[in-house]
């Protein structure tokens, strides 16, 4: 803290110092010029704060998609072979059953 505190009021006496050097050498034209630049620069830092802010903005992440409270259910059955052959496949199509929401439909 004293490190900063004395690096601080160095800065500050020699902007002071400077200042009174440079405002007794310059005439009133040159020191209304140079406190116009001065105050235009200051002037503008609002401006340029909130580009800054704008450009640097992170926007939020989009919203999750709603998951469905519904997921339908579908149940495929085979249909049972008949006693005596096995899992094998046989030449004769096999008929399915489809089971889902409120229908009810036979797959060949």
């Amino acid at each position: 803290m004293t490190l900063r505190w004395i690096f601080l009021t160095a800065v500050a006496a020699f902007a002071i110092t400077a200042a009174i050097i440079i405002g007794q050498r310059l005439n009133g034209e040159a020191l209304a010029m140079l406190m116009g630049a001065v105050v235009g620069v200051v002037a503008s830092l609002p401006g340029h704060y909130f580009l800054y802010r704008v450009a640097n903005r992170t926007q939020a992440p989009p919203p999750a998609p709603a998951l469905p409270t519904h997921t339908p259910l579908s149940i495929t059955l085979p249909q049972p072979l008949p006693r005596g052959e096995s899992d094998t496949p046989s030449l004769q199509p096999r008929r399915f059953i489809s089971i889902g929401e409120d229908t009810a439909e036979v797959i060949r």
